[in-house]
This record gives C-alpha cells, sequence and structure tokens, in this order.
C-alpha cells in the first residue's frame, strides 16, 4: 500500500485482500488472515492476526506483514 495517510476501510479491503478487518466494539482495529502460513513464516514474524489503534496503523501493520510473509 503506498499512501496509508488516507486510508478508508475499503481502501484497506482492496489493498490486502488476504485479510479480514474490523473495528471492535472498543475501536481497536483488527485483522485476520484468510489463508494458512508456515511455520517459517511464523518463524519470520509473521502473525495470523494482527491489531492496531487505528486503521492507519492496521493498514501499515498489514504492509509490514505482507512484506514479512514474501521473504525466504
Amino acid at each position: 500500500m503506498n499512501d496509508v495517510a488516507t486510508t478508508s476501510l475499503d481502501t484497506v479491503h482492496a489493498a490486502f485482500p488476504a485479510w479480514t478487518c474490523w473495528q471492535s466494539d472498543r475501536g481497536r482495529w483488527w485483522a485476520t488472515r484468510k489463508g494458512t502460513i508456515t511455520q517459517a513464516q511464523m518463524d519470520n514474524g509473521c502473525s495470523v492476526t494482527v491489531d492496531a489503534d487505528t486503521l492507519t496503523d492496521l493498514a501499515e501493520v498489514l504492509a509490514e506483514q505482507e512484506q514479512l510473509r514474501e521473504q525466504p
């Protein structure tokens, strides 16, 4: 995702289709992978579920997660 500063939920869904994103009733943003990851990817820092204070922060976390997933 190139510009996470102008983030909307639709933008996050479009940029990260492998994730399901939502906001909790307490206002925190969450995302869960739709697929699976390997143990090696988990060892590299990939997570199945992530969270953040803001939607922009969540988009940044998802971008980091996608970079980690692509590492050998």
